[in-house]
C-alpha cells in the first residue's frame, strides 16, 4: 500500500526524480551519447532508456534533438550506430518473443511513469523503438556531421565463410520452370552447357535491410497492427491485406489502438524512404536510395503484392467508412487529432506514391521503342519491369474490372469529399483531404502505367466528373503560391487525360458533379474547360505562366470534338486569342509565341470539323477579325512600335516607372533585360522622324530599315537580333490561321448583306441561322490526321515531380512532430512564412487534452513553403 502511494506521487515530483528529466539534464542521458567514446552494446542499463523511457511521440522528439544527434555524429559516431543496431535488435527480439504484442492495458505505460513498477510492455518498447528511429535517421541521412560514414556502415553487407555447393553440379540438366518475372530478362538457351561452379560468397543482410524487414513484420503483426483473430497458431506475422478492395473481399477488422501503431510503423517506413530529399537535384536520377531498392528490387514477391493492395485498399477506403469514434460527426476534426481518420490514409498514400516514383539509376522503365519508334518520330514507350521496380510493375499487370472499378470510385470519393468540405453548407464542418496532392499523383501514376486502367477510365463516363474535379481543384488553389507547384502538376494531368480521343466523345455531355457557383457555368463539359481554363489564365495576373503551355495544349487537343459551344465560351476563346496576340505578350517570353500558335489551332480544327455546328464561335471570330489580320502582316519591328505607342499612351508623359531612354522614352518594367536591350537596337536602327531631321537628332548617316536592308546588310547585324525576328515571326506562320483567314473572308461579306437587307438587319438570330447553314468545304484546306499532344516526361520532369511529392511530405512533417526539422535538405528549397494561430488549432490543443489527444510540440511551427531549385523544373511539353 505504502509503495503504491509512493509510486503515484513520483509523477509529480513530490518523491523522486522525473527519469524524462533526468534523461534530458544529466551525463547518463542524452548527453553521454557524444561525451563517452565507444559505449559498449552490452551496457544495457543505458542504451534500455531508448526503449523504455518515451510515452508518446511528443516525449521522442521533446527529449531527442536533431543538434544531439548530430553532435553525437561528429564526435562518436560509432555510439550512433550502436544505438541503431540495438534499437533494430530490439525489434527482432520483439518479433520472436511470445510476450509481444501484449493485451492493451488500462494503464499504459505504468513502468515509465511509475518507476518502482516491474510491469513490462513489449508494445511501448517496440513503439518506442519505432519513434527513436524516426528521430535519428533523418540527421544520419544527412551525412553531414560524419561524411555518411554511419550511413555506409548501416547499409553494408558483411561477407560470411565462401562455400561451395557440390549439389548444384547435378542439377543443370533438370527441368527448369520459367517463372513470369522471367519475361523481362533473355531467354535461357534449352540445352545449357554444365559449367563449373565457383565458390559462392554469401552475405548478411545489412542492418537497414533487417530493420525494413522487421518493420514489415510489424506492420503485418496480429495483435499490434492487425486483429489477433487472424493469427494461425503461433505465426504471429500474418500478411493479409489490411481492407477489402484489390485482393480482398472482406475486412478483417482494426481498432484505434492498432491504427496508431500502424500509423507509427508507416512513419518509420516513410523516414526509411527520405534519403531522397537530402540528394541534390543533379544527381537525383543517377544515385540510388538503399531503402528504395530493397523495397522495389529485393522483396519477396508475395510482401510486395500484400503491401502493395493493402496501402492502395486503405488510401482509397472511403473517409466517411471509418472504424474510429466521431469519424462521421461534423466538426470532428476540431476536437482531438488523436481521433483523426485520416492518420493511416495519409501514410499509406505517402509511402505507395513513393515507391511508385521511384525511377534513379538501375530502376528506371525500360524503354519498348527506342529505335524504330524514335526514327518514326513516334512517342517513346516505357514500362516498368519486376526487376526494375516491382511495386510500378504490379500496379501496371492490374487488369480486373472490379479492381479498376474500385479504384477510380475511391479517387472520385476522395475528391467530392474535398470539394464539399471546402465548398460545402457548413463552412469548417468537415476537414478537406490533407493528401490531395498524392491522390492525384498516384491516379497520374496509374494512368501512365496501366494502359488497361487509362482505357476503362476513359471509355466511361466518369472520365467527365474526373477532369470536372481537376479543374476544380486546380480553381481553388491557384490563388495560393505554396500551391504554383501542385496546380502545375494538375495541369499536365489534364493534358495527358485530353489527349485521348475517348475524352472528345464525351464533351457533350453536361458537368455531373455538384460544381460550386462561383465556378458553374452553363453548357457541356467542353464550356466547362473552356471557361474553367480562361479564368486560371485570366485571374493569376502572370504568376502561373508555367501553365499557360498545357492549359492551352489541352484545349487544342479537345478542339476536334467540341460542338455547340455557349456564347460565353466563344468570347473566353477569343479574349485568349486577343491577349496571346498582344505585341508586349509576345515579346515578354521566348514561349509565348507557340501559345497563339496553339490558340489559332483551336479554332482552325472546329473551323475544319464542326463550322455549322458552333455558331457562336464562328461568330465572335468574325468580331475579332482585327486580330486575326494584325497577326497576317506581325512583323518584329511592328510589334516594337505598337509596344512603344501603348506605353506613351497609358503612361503619359511623367507617370511611368521604367527607365528613362536616350530619347526620353521609357522602357516597359514588363519586359526582360534582353527585350529591352532589343528595342533598344531596334531604335538606333529605325529611320528618323520629321522633327528628328529638323533639330538635328538624327546624326549624320539615316539607318536603313530592317525591312529594306540587303543581306550583306543583314548580316553585319547582330545575331541575336536574327534569331529573336526569326523566332518571333515563325508563329504564328501564315498556314498556321489560313482556316480562320479563308473563314473571315468568306462570311464577313454575307453578314454585312445581311445586316444591310431585310428587317432583321442587326439581329443576332439571323447572323447565327446564316452561320448554321454556312459550307466552305469548297475553299478550305483538307482536313488533316488528329495529332494530340501528350505530356511528355524527361530526366527534369521526373526530378521535378519528385521534389513537388516530397516537399509536400516534408510540409506536412513539419507537425506535429517535425520529424525532418533541423536538417539540411537539399532536394528542394524550403522558405519559412510565419503564420499566426488559427482558432481551430487552439480548441484541437485544448480538447485533446480532455480526450487525450495533444500531441502537438510546444515550439510553434512555422508554414513552409517548398520551391524545387530552378535545375528540377522540367521541360515544356
Amino acid at each position: 500500500m505504502f509503495n503504491l502511494g509512493k509510486r503515484l506521487s513520483t509523477p509529480f515530483g513530490l518523491l523522486g526524480e522525473d527519469p524524462k528529466l533526468s534523461f534530458r539534464t544529466k551525463k547518463s542521458g542524452i548527453s553521454r551519447l557524444s561525451e563517452t567514446q565507444n559505449i559498449p552494446e552490452s551496457d544495457e542499463s543505458y542504451w534500455s532508456q531508448y526503449y523504455l523511457l518515451f510515452d508518446s511521440p511528443s516525449d521522442v522528439s521533446n527529449l531527442i534533438a536533431p543538434h544531439d544527434v548530430r553532435r553525437a555524429l561528429s564526435t562518436a559516431p560509432e555510439n550512433v550506430l550502436t544505438l541503431l543496431a540495438v534499437l533494430v535488435k530490439r525489434l527482432h527480439f520483439l518479433l520472436n518473443d511470445h510476450t509481444f504484442p501484449s493485451e492493451t492495458s488500462a494503464l499504459p505505460g505504468l513502468s515509465s511513469l511509475y518507476p518502482g513498477t516491474t510491469q513490462r510492455n513489449p508494445n511501448k518498447e517496440a513503439l518506442n523503438c519505432l519513434r527513436v528511429l524516426s528521430r535519428v535517421l533523418p540527421v544520419v541521412f544527412e551525412g553531414d556531421a560524419d561524411q555518411g560514414r554511419v550511413e555506409e556502415q548501416l547499409w553494408l553487407r558483411t561477407a560470411k565463410a565462401a562455400t561451395s555447393n557440390p549439389d548444384q553440379t547435378d542439377q543443370t540438366n533438370q527441368f527448369v520452370i520459367d517463372d513470369e518475372e522471367d519475361e523481362d530478362g533473355p531467354k535461357s538457351p534449352k540445352s545449357p552447357t554444365a559449367q563449373p561452379i565457383a565458390a559462392q560468397v554469401e552475405t548478411e543482410p545489412s542492418l537497414g535491410e533487417k530493420l525494413i524487414n522487421a518493420v514489415l513484420d510489424l506492420l503485418f503483426c496480429c495483435g499490434f497492427t492487425i486483429p489477433r483473430k487472424v493469427q494461425v497458431d503461433h505465426h504471429k506475422i500474418n500478411y493479409m491485406i489490411w481492407v477489402k478492395g484489390i485482393g480482398s473481399t472482406a475486412d478483417i477488422g482494426t481498432s484505434r489502438d492498432l491504427e496508431s501503431n500502424k500509423t507509427e510503423a508507416l512513419r518509420l517506413l516513410l523516414v526509411l524512404l527520405s534519403k531522397q530529399i537530402f540528394i541534390p537535384p543533379s544527381v537525383a536520377l543517377t544515385m540510388n536510395t538503399p531503402a528504395l531498392s530493397v523495397l522495389t528490387q529485393r522483396t519477396p514477391r508475395r510482401r510486395v503484392l500484400t503491401l502493395l493492395c493493402s496501402l492502395l485498399n486503405i488510401s482509397l477506403h472511403p473517409p466517411n467508412l471509418s472504424p474510429l469514434p466521431l469519424a462521421s460527426m461534423p466538426y470532428n476534426h476540431l476536437v482531438t487529432r488523436a481521433m483523426d481518420a485520416d492518420a493511416v490514409p495519409e501514410s499509406a498514400i505517402s509511402v505507395l506514391c513513393t515507391l511508385l516514383d521511384y525511377q534513379s539509376n538501375d530502376a528506371r522503365d525500360r524503354i519498348l521503342n527506342s529505335s524504330a519508334g524514335a526514327e518514326q518520330g513516334e512517342d517513346v514507350e516505357s514500362a516498368p519491369t519486376s526487376k526494375s521496380n516491382s511495386f510500378r510493375y504490379s500496379l501496371a499487370k492490374l487488369h480486373r474490372a472490379s479492381d479498376f472499378e474500385f479504384i477510380l470510385d475511391g479517387v472520385l470519393a476522395i475528391l467530392e469529399q474535398n470539394l464539399s468540405a471546402l465548398n460545402g453548407l457548413l463552412p469548417g464542418s468537415r476537414k478537406g483531404i490533407p493528401y490531395l496532392l498524392e491522390i492525384y499523383i498516384f491516379l497520374w501514376k496509374m494512368l501512365d502505367l496501366n494502359k488497361k486502367f487509362r482505357a476503362f477510365v476513359m471509355d466511361s463516363d466518369k472520365c467527365v466528373d474526373l477532369v470536372a474535379y481537376l479543374l476544380c481543384s486546380c480553381l481553388e488553389v491557384k490563388d495560393k503560391p505554396q500551391n504554383q507547384g501542385f496546380c502545375r502538376a494538375l495541369s499536365y494531368i489534364i493534358q495527358s487525360i485530353s489527349s485521348d480521343f475517348s475524352l472528345g466523345a464525351k464533351l457533350h455531355l453536361p458537368v455531373r458533379i455538384a460544381v460550386p457557383a462561383k465556378w458553374a457555368t452553363a453548357g457541356t463539359t467542353g464550356d466547362f474547360m473552356i471557361t474553367s481554363i480562361y479564368s486560371i489564365v485570366a485571374t493569376t495576373s502572370g504568376t502561373l505562366t508555367s501553365l499557360y503551355p498545357a492549359l492551352i495544349i489541352t484545349l487544342s487537343n479537345i478542339s476536334p470534338h467540341l460542338m455547340h459551344l455557349t456564347i460565353t465560351s466563344s468570347a473566353r476563346l477569343t479574349s485568349l486569342l486577343t491577349a496571346f496576340s498582344s505585341p508586349l505578350f509576345l515579346l515578354a517570353d521566348e514561349s509565348h509565341p507557340r501559345l497563339i500558335y496553339f490558340v489559332l489551332e483551336v479554332f482552325n480544327n472546329v473551323i475544319l470539323r464542326h463550322l455549322q455546328e458552333n455558331p457562336n464561335l464562328i461568330y465572335a471570330l468574325l468580331r475579332a477579325r482585327p486580330v486575326i489580320e494584325s497577326l497576317g502582316v506581325f512583323t518584329l519591328r511592328g510589334a516594337i512600335r505598337e509596344v512603344k505607342k501603348r506605353e506613351e499612351a497609358a503612361k503619359g508623359p511623367n507617370k511611368g516607372k521604367g527607365k528613362l531612354t536616350g530619347n526620353g522614352e521609357r522602357d516597359s518594367p514588363n519586359l526582360s533585360k534582353e527585350k529591352r536591350d532589343l528595342i533598344q537596337r531596334e531604335r538606333a536602327m529605325e529611320p528618323p522622324t520629321p522633327e528628328e531631321l529638323e533639330s538635328g537628332l538624327g546624326g549624320d548617316e539615316t539607318p536603313v530599315p530592317i525591312a529594306r536592308m540587303s543581306e550583306k546588310a543583314r548580316g553585319k547585324m547582330r545575331e541575336d537580333v536574327v534569331q529573336e525576328e526569326k523566332r518571333v515571326c515563325t508563329y504564328p506562320g501564315v498556314g498556321d490561321f489560313m482556316a480562320a483567314r479563308i473563314t473571315i473572308a468568306e462570311l464577313s461579306p454575307k453578314i454585312q448583306e445581311l445586316q444591310a437587307n431585310g428587317s432583321r438587319a442587326s439581329s443576332t438570330a439571323a447572323i447565327l441561322d446564316l452561320l448554321r447553314s454556312a459550307n466552305l468545304s469548297h475553299v478550305l484546306p483538307p482536313v488533316g490526321p488528329l495529332a494530340p499532344r501528350r505530356f511528355q516526361w524527361s530526366d527534369a520532369s521526373f526530378v521535378w515531380l519528385n521534389s513537388l511529392l516530397w516537399g509536400e511530405i516534408y510540409v506536412r512533417g513539419t507537425t506535429p512532430l517535425g520529424i525532418w526539422n533541423a536538417t539540411n535538405v537539399r532536394l528542394f528549397n524550403i522558405k519559412h512564412t510565419p503564420q499566426p494561430r488559427r482558432v481551430t488549432d487552439t480548441v484541437q490543443t485544448v480538447m485533446g487534452g480532455f480526450w487525450g489527444g495533444g500531441t502537438a510540440q510546444s515550439a510553434p511551427n512555422p508554414s513552409s513553403g517548398i520551391s524545387p531549385p530552378p535545375a528540377t523544373a522540367p521541360a515544356g511539353p
